[in-house]
């Protein structure tokens, strides 16, 4: 069609288009600015982000988008993207590469940004996650600041992927909708709100915990440590016995003291030569450190008998490095 044969009108009239003097003349009510096209975004992704029905709702937003030229928030408000010279819907392909051009680079920030924080949880980096979160904000921001400035300088308020497909953004629908976009922005920015101080919040605290978890093991690990110490001092010089019974023996609480009840013990009653004392860590790949006759170290599993107690071969360190001295026991003079 030739270009001569289209106008665009942007009065008050209740039809799509009218034909005048052969002429097909498109009527809309303006175009929307730039915080209304921004609180129609918002409003997509406020609804688009609803647990489990989210996905639904953004398969209903592509086809609207990309069959009629609007998608859930321009549907709501009453916004269309038409092509800037014949005022008809763009095809489904440059629709396409118009939101690509939009969002292409929250995609990539975003990407980067769950990268970062997977990876900073993973390892516990927690540098990670701010820079992921510092990195979107920026990101955002700088994003907003052109698409606000270009929509507000351009006579057909276009944003930067709107000159780049030759598209342009109208109202459909007589009527003021600033209101409705405004509070989508509120909305939306409560909502981001939220999520940045709910990162910052699951950062901080599984910082904390793992700090935490980390003292717990190295005070579990001690009490254990001080328990083998104890019976290695209160070993039987003559029979080469330990203390013995059912549970940690009470005589060892005048070496040790108050005993930790993270620590477990295997009773060693039928066979006093031997014994097992134990705890349980949080670390996902050492769970258990150790104590026995043959030394202590860390474990994957946890000992169910005295022979399976301590394997000397799986860790490097033991009992004789921690303290100083051989595993071999008998050599030792405690006197």
């Amino acid at each position: 069609m030739d270009t001569n044969e289209v106008e665009i009108r942007m009065e008050t009239k209740q039809e799509n288009y009218e034909v005048i003097d052969g002429k097909k003349v498109h009527t809309f009510y303006g175009h929307p600015s730039a915080w209304e096209r921004i609180g129609a975004h918002l409003l997509t992704g406020i609804i688009t982000g609803i647990p489990y029905l989210g996905f639904l709702f953004f398969i209903f937003h592509a086809i609207s988008y990309l069959g009629y030229g609007k998608g859930i928030g321009y549907s709501i408000l009453g916004y269309r993207v038409i092509d800037e010279k014949t005022a008809e819907k763009p095809g489904g392909g440059r629709l396409f590469v118009r939101g690509f051009y939009k969002y292409c680079f929250f995609w990539l920030a975003w990407l980067i940004a769950v990268t970062l924080f997977v990876t900073g949880m993973a390892t516990e980096l927690w540098v990670l996650p701010v820079i992921a979160l510092v990195l979107v904000s920026v990101v955002v921001l700088v994003v907003a600041i052109i698409y606000l400035r270009k929509i507000a300088t351009t006579p057909k308020k276009q944003a930067p992927h709107d000159s780049w497909t030759k598209t342009i953004v109208v109202k459909e629908r007589p009527g003021d909708t600033s209101t409705g976009a405004m509070i989508a922005v509120i909305i939306g920015m409560v909502i981001v709100g939220i999520a940045v101080v709910g990162i910052l919040s699951a950062v901080v605290l599984t910082s904390l915990s793992g700090a935490r978890e980390l003292a717990q093991d190295s005070q579990v690990t001690a009490d254990v440590q001080q328990i083998a110490l104890a019976l290695e001092i209160e070993r039987n010089a003559e029979t080469g016995e330990y203390a013995s019974g059912a549970f940690i023996p009470a005589e060892l609480r005048t070496l040790v003291g108050e005993i930790n009840p993270d620590i477990r013990w295997i009773d060693n009653s039928q066979d006093p030569s031997k014994y097992c004392v134990y705890a349980e860590l949080s670390d996902d790949i050492d769970s258990y450190y150790v104590a026995s006759q043959d030394g202590s170290g860390y474990e994957v599993f946890e000992p169910e008998s005295l022979n399976e107690c301590y394997d000397p071969s799986y860790d490097e360190f033991n009992f004789g490095d921690d303290f100083g001295f051989d595993d071999d026991y008998d050599n030792i003079d405690f006197d």
